[in-house]
C-alpha cells in the first residue's frame, strides 16, 4: 500500500467536493482522545511542512501518541523516545480497513522531525519543523481567547464539505453540509482547552442519517493554527482527528472565504 501525504488544504478544501460522501472510514476503534497530564517526551510538538504553504506534517502528543495526516486518512499511533529518536508503530485509516505501520524517526526537541513511515514493504519520508513561537507554541496551555471563524471543511479520503462554525469562547463547534453538495451531514460538539499545551479535546454528536458516521458519538483532538502564504497573509485552519469505538476520521478546514463575518 502506497502511503500519500495530505496535500495543502487550500487545494484539498476547495477541490472533489462534487461527489457523494462515502469511505474514508476504517472499521477497527483507535481513540484519539488525548491526556491533558504531561509526560516527558522531547518530541511533543506539533510539526509543519513547508515554508511558505504550511500544513502539518505531524502531531506527537505528550504521552507518545502520534498522528500523521494523510492524503486519504490519518496514521494514528503510539511511539517512545529514546535520545533522539522516536520509534513507533501506527494504523493507517486510509481505507476501508486500516493497516499497519512503523514509525521511525529522529527529532531535534523544539526544532525538527525526520523519519520514515513503513508499511506494506513501501516507504515514505516524513518531514517536519516547530514553527516560530510568535506563530504557534504547542507548550502554551490552549486559550478560549482566540477568535472564532466559519471554516470550509472536509473528510479526507471523503468527498462530504461542511461549513464549520467554531466558538472558542463558547467551547462549541457546529458543522453543515456545504450549499452546492450532495453531503446532508451536520454534526456539533464542544471544545475544551488542555490545560497544558496548545491542542483541544473535542467531542461531536452525529445524527442518524446522512453522515460517513451516522448515529456516532465521536471524541478527538484538534489543532487550530495558521497558514502562511506567499504574499504574508496568515489564514486560519485547523486539523481534527475523530474516533468512534469503530472508526477514525481526518477532518482539516481553512477559514471559508465565502463566510468571513465574525462568529457571535
Amino acid at each position: 500500500m502506497r502511503i500519500e501525504f495530505k496535500q495543502s488544504l487550500a487545494s484539498l478544501l476547495l477541490a472533489g467536493l462534487m461527489s457523494g460522501c462515502g469511505g474514508g472510514a476504517a472499521s477497527a476503534p483507535q481513540s484519539a482522545s488525548a491526556s491533558a497530564t504531561p509526560v516527558s517526551n522531547a518530541a511533543q510538538n506539533v510539526y509543519f511542512s513547508g515554508f511558505i504553504d504550511q500544513t502539518i506534517a505531524a502531531v506527537v502528543m505528550p504521552d507518545g501518541r502520534f498522528y500523521v495526516p494523510l492524503r486519504s486518512g490519518v496514521a494514528v499511533g503510539q511511539g517512545s523516545v529514546s535520545a533522539s529518536a522516536f520509534t513507533g508503530s501506527y494504523s493507517d485509516f486510509s481505507g476501508s480497513s486500516p493497516q499497519s505501520g512503523t514509525l521511525n524517526a529522529t527529532f531535534i526537541a523544539g526544532s525538527s522531525f525526520n523519519g520514515t513511515l513503513s508499511e506494506s514493504g513501501s516507504a515514505t519520508p516524513l518531514q517536519g519543523f516547530v514553527l516560530p513561537s510568535s506563530d504557534f507554541s504547542f507548550i502554551t496551555p490552549a486559550s478560549l481567547a482566540n477568535s472564532a471563524y466559519h471554516y470550509r471543511a472536509s473528510i479526507a479520503g471523503n468527498a462530504c464539505g461542511f461549513d464549520v462554525t467554531v466558538s472558542l469562547s463558547q467551547r462549541s463547534i457546529n458543522a453543515q453540509p456545504l450549499s452546492g453538495y450532495p453531503s446532508s451531514c451536520s454534526f456539533s460538539g464542544t471544545l475544551t482547552p488542555d490545560a497544558n499545551y496548545n491542542f483541544y479535546n473535542v467531542a461531536v454528536t452525529c445524527p442518524a442519517s446522512g453522515c460517513p458516521f451516522p448515529a456516532q458519538n465521536l471524541s478527538g483532538i484538534v489543532v487550530f493554527y495558521d497558514l502562511l502564504y506567499a504574499d504574508g497573509v496568515k489564514w486560519p485552519e485547523f486539523m481534527m482527528v475523530l474516533s468512534s469505538s469503530s472508526q477514525t476520521f481526518l477532518l482539516t478546514g481553512a477559514q471559508n472565504p465565502n463566510n468571513l463575518e465574525p462568529v457571535p
